[in-house]
């Protein structure tokens, strides 16, 4: 299949950013590699000291016009046949030519009335005002029932902004009846389907179970309201007096890292390590387990980039995809969201019993082939061929 392919998002690319980056890195990398020319185009400047490479271009500053303009003028003189926008990016219209794809990265369901607290400072608007002001007002129905609407309202139109684009995309067909859901509509649309995050990381066999560390591990955003490291560290708090060998890591930074600083001394932790943003290789390379648990996700991509180094990923079972990803007791463990004691089991299971934590890594591996840029390349390529003759 030679064609050419954009992948238009907010920002550049930058796949030590963020998950969708790094997604859109890794099957940039796969459509090259099976002869596809892939550009990159960003609505925004957000990284103004990285360079550009030569397929990686900005839509310019500018009045509607003339971003509309250098879209035109971009899309044609590339022959740029489909264009994938990921989430729900806002870019001028494209041109007829061009098949249209809408890729979204996050739960169809996360805005709900008992996760709304959760969630609220992940609204732009409402993440400029102080969280623990808006906290106290949303034990009041009238007022959470008020946020919840607003929240879904915005959710619907950007659903609705995919279904008029040729295809919408989701990340597991477990997501769909939430996505129709959200919407209001029954029928099943013909343009909606389900296609997986690829694994960054092919799985790393070669690594020695043995030689790992007793280290737990976290790697993410801290941002408590969707991430909840608090509820780890008040886990660890239970593990840490009973297990002087074990220690945990916490890899990532974000708008709640004091906090979680501070309720860390609170909580007279001593082995707890914020290593800030940095590369998690060498970390899933150490630890024998990974930890996650979030409020909501859309896909957790941490799950299987830790799985393809065997580390054993335990979760709570508060989204529909990750039982895409974990097979409970066979390649990893989930918990009933969020009952913390229930998760300090769960470890203490797993750190006492090296048998089975070694079992468990071995068929950890499984996920990130499960996941491999090569089956799930292979869906977007027979997606593309599809598009093309339709």
């Amino acid at each position: 299949m030679s064609i050419n392919v954009c992948i238009v998002n907010e920002n550049e690319l930058n796949p030590t950013f963020g998950g969708i980056d790094r997604v859109s890195a890794t099957l940039s990398d796969f459509f090259e590699a099976k002869r596809i020319r892939v550009y990159h185009l960003a609505t925004r400047r957000c990284f103004p000291k990285r360079n550009l490479k030569e397929n990686e271009f900005v839509i310019p500053s500018g009045s509607d016009e003339e971003k509309q303009k250098f879209c035109d003028n971009f899309f044609s003189s590339r022959n740029i046949r489909i264009a994938i926008i990921q989430g729900f990016t806002d870019c001028p219209k494209l041109p007829p030519s061009v098949k249209t794809i809408s890729a979204f990265h996050g739960n169809p369901g996360m805005w709900t009335d008992s996760s709304i607290a959760g969630h609220i400072d992940s609204s732009t608007k409402l993440a400029r005002f102080p969280f623990y002001l808006l906290k106290p007002l949303l034990k009041l129905f009238v007022f959470r029932k008020i946020i919840l609407r607003k929240f879904q309202a915005s959710e619907r139109s950007g659903f609705n902004r995919m279904l008029s684009c040729d295809r919408a995309v989701l990340l597991s067909p477990r997501f769909i009846p939430l996505f129709l859901k959200s919407v209001g509509i029954e029928k099943y649309p013909d343009s909606l389907i389900a296609i997986p995050n690829p694994a960054p990381f092919p799985p790393q066999r070669k690594i020695v179970f043995e030689k790992k560390e007793n280290r737990i591990l976290f790697v993410g955003r801290l941002q408590n309201a969707q991430k909840r490291v608090d509820l780890l560290l008040k886990s660890w708090a239970m593990l840490e007096p009973i297990f002087p060998e074990w220690s945990l890591d916490i890899v990532g930074d974000g708008i709640d890292r004091a906090r979680l600083e501070k309720l860390s001394r609170r909580l007279k932790l001593n082995r707890v390590c914020f290593h800030g943003h940095q590369n998690p290789v060498d970390f899933y390379k150490r630890c024998k387990i990974f930890t996650l648990t979030s409020e909501c996700e859309g896909f957790g991509m941490v799950l299987v980039e830790a799985a393809a180094f065997g580390c054993v990923p335990v979760a709570f079972d508060s989204y529909a995809a990750v039982r895409d990803i974990i097979d409970n007791g066979a390649n990893g463990c989930l918990v009933s969201p969020f009952d913390i004691k229930k998760y300090s089991e769960v470890l203490v299971q797993l750190m006492k019993d090296e048998g089975l934590l070694s079992r468990l890594s071995a068929n950890a591996f499984g996920i990130s082939e499960k996941f491999s840029v090569e089956r799930v390349g292979a869906q977007w390529l027979t997606l593309f061929d599809e598009m093309l003759k339709s």
